[in-house]
């Protein structure tokens, strides 16, 4: 999701498959010259904290996004968006809830492009009083939302707690998000999207320098069993999330 056409590519398929019952956007990724949006959000929040205005500490991530809106043409009131998120951010201590703001802006621009509704993950992911992700309850609150809806999108990677405060899963946890959604619905399939073609037999990393020239002859697997999955993410493969295995595994959802 880190630029126009990848957004169009995302809206392209949620299009021509009307079976897709719910979409988890993530925050856009690097770009030439630029960090994740996450890790924007990250570097403000210590300026927000000593005092810098919202124009300022959001200055990179405005420019950014409105860029995107533009090459996108949508309407989208970002620079309103970002000064809501400036005065909600200074009610709270915890850098959670502007961290999940990426999330939260790109599933709202996904919505806007793909005129799907948009559904906030704070109000259908829930973590319980351990800070453990409520996965019934959740699931719950999933299924209701689809009945009201027919479908959705919804930002990755957060929720909140019961107290209303949002609550952010490890890095990576839109794979969390995704999983979750195809569980409570009951899906065939959960599509994983990604920037890497597929799943390689072990980590590239793992060959010694002077044997470069076989990284060319490594091919992704097509097809591997959850618990190869589980081996590989124990040596650091990070294409999925440990966490999203295991709440897929035994639920007779596939995942491609």
């Amino acid at each position: 999701m880190a630029t126009a056409d990848a957004v169009r590519r995302a809206v392209k398929i949620s299009e021509n498959d009307g079976a897709i019952k719910a979409v988890a956007v993530s925050a856009g990724g690097r770009v030439t010259n630029e960090k994740k949006i996450t890790d924007e959000l990250i570097a403000a929040y210590p300026q927000l904290c000593e005092g810098k205005s919202e124009e300022s500490a959001l200055k990179k991530i405005e420019e950014r996004i409105s860029g995107l809106c533009g090459d996108l043409r949508i309407k989208f009131d970002l620079h309103e968006e970002l000064m809501k998120i400036g005065h909600e951010e200074e009610k709270t201590s915890s850098p959670d809830f502007l961290i999940s703001r990426g999330e939260y802006l790109y599933s709202k621009i996904f919505s806007a492009v793909s005129l799907r509704p948009f559904a906030d993950s704070a109000e259908i992911i829930r973590f319980g009083k351990d800070d453990r992700l409520d996965v019934a309850f959740s699931s719950f609150l999933i299924k209701e939302k689809f009945v009201e809806t027919g479908g959705f999108v919804t930002g990755g990677f957060y929720g909140s707690d019961r107290s209303g405060n949002i609550k952010l899963m490890p890095r990576g946890g839109g794979d969390i998000t995704g999983a979750l959604l195809a569980r409570s619905l009951k899906a065939d399939v959960y599509e994983n999207y990604t920037d890497v073609d597929g799943v390689l037999p072990f980590p590239p990393s793992l060959l010694p320098k002077e044997y470069d020239f076989l990284k060319r002859k490594i091919r992704p697997l097509k097809k591997l069993s959850f618990r190869r999955m589980k081996y590989l993410c124990d040596f650091s493969v990070n294409v999925f999330h440990p966490e999203a295995l295991g709440l897929l595994e035994g639920s007779g959802v596939n995942v491609v």
